[in-house]
């Protein structure tokens, strides 16, 4: 117990400023894995293993092309780091979403061939239902030149991807947090932003058959879209950081926590030692260490990229 404390890491190596980035912890291996992110006008492809101490690039034979804001996470049971979608480029808006599903291995990267596919997502919340062995996809945007989101929930169970129609899901939203909460074998997610009718600030559980909101009662953060969560094998409880308010743009840098009752505020709006505030920010919940990992992100602007 005690006040949450951050600390800046001084490693000899990094991956270059960047936003967007996707990170998952690969638990086979013992680090945490990031691809991708966008830095400045242009996607990278590159692929990056922290193991608490430093960075390395990774070589693989084989990569997907560059993008940003897509999906990782790590599929326990396979003992592999699943990617889909993300914004690949397009135009000076985006364009649309990459429908790509990948693997990695820690060594290499494998394109799986599936035979349904949700159609191409960025920005689209995503979790790891261990209970079930599901890729949990909700929301996004297909097109990021046209900002219509999706209400859609889409599972992959290693080969294929299936559309599930649950009654009463949550509605269109992008930039929702996800995880999954091991101990009440629930996906969690969190606001989001739907871009015909404003951000949310709701909270949902999924169990592989409905969406379920939670009475308005169970309130704590604020609207927010883009937020990153995670969970805290070692306190069983799902921790959310940062995030932008759909509001006003402004970019957040809070924690929160969530235990399956009640949010608490683990750290608050600019709170000493805190990180500057950042958007697009890679995140993951290293289990090994018992840590919350956060790299890079932008200030505001593609102009004020983060590499910390």
């Amino acid at each position: 117990t005690g006040t949450a404390q951050w600390t800046q890491i001084q490693t000899t190596n990094a991956p270059s400023a960047r936003a967007g980035s996707a990170a998952a912890y690969d638990s086979a291996r013992g680090q945490t894995v990031l691809f991708g992110g966008e830095v400045g006008f242009s996607f990278s492809d590159e692929t990056w293993t922290y193991d608490g101490r430093d960075w390395s690039q990774a070589a693989p034979a084989t990569k997907p092309k560059g993008r940003a804001e897509a999906a990782l996470v790590m599929d326990s049971l396979r003992g592999v780091v699943l990617m889909y979608g993300g914004n690949a480029g397009g135009g000076p808006w985006g364009g649309p979403a990459n429908d790509e599903t990948w693997e990695w291995n820690g060594t290499d990267w494998k394109m799986l061939t599936p035979a349904a596919t949700p159609g191409g997502l960025t920005r689209a919340g995503a979790a790891f239902d261990i209970g079930r062995n599901r890729l949990v996809v909700y929301g996004g945007v297909p097109d990021s030149s046209f900002p219509i989101a999706s209400g859609n929930t889409w599972e992959f169970d290693g080969t294929t991807w299936t559309q599930i129609t649950p009654a009463d899901p949550p509605g269109p939203r992008e930039g929702a947090s996800m995880c999954y909460d091991v101990a009440r074998n629930r996906v969690v997610m969190f606001g989001g932003l739907d871009p015909q009718v404003g951000g949310f600030k709701d909270t949902w559980e999924y169990d592989g058959a409905a969406w379920t909101r939670l009475p308005a009662s169970v309130s704590g953060p604020v609207a927010r879209t883009m937020g990153r969560m995670v969970y805290d094998t070692n306190r069983k409880v799902c921790i959310l950081h940062g995030g932008m308010d759909p509001l006003n743009g402004n970019i957040l840098n809070d924690v929160w926590q969530f235990d399956g009752k009640a949010w608490t505020l683990k750290t608050s709006e600019g709170a000493v030692g805190s990180p500057p505030k950042r958007g697009g920010a890679a995140v993951a919940w290293d289990f090994g260490r018992n840590k919350l990992v956060v790299f890079g992100g932008d200030g505001g602007s593609s102009t004020t990229l983060m590499n910390d």
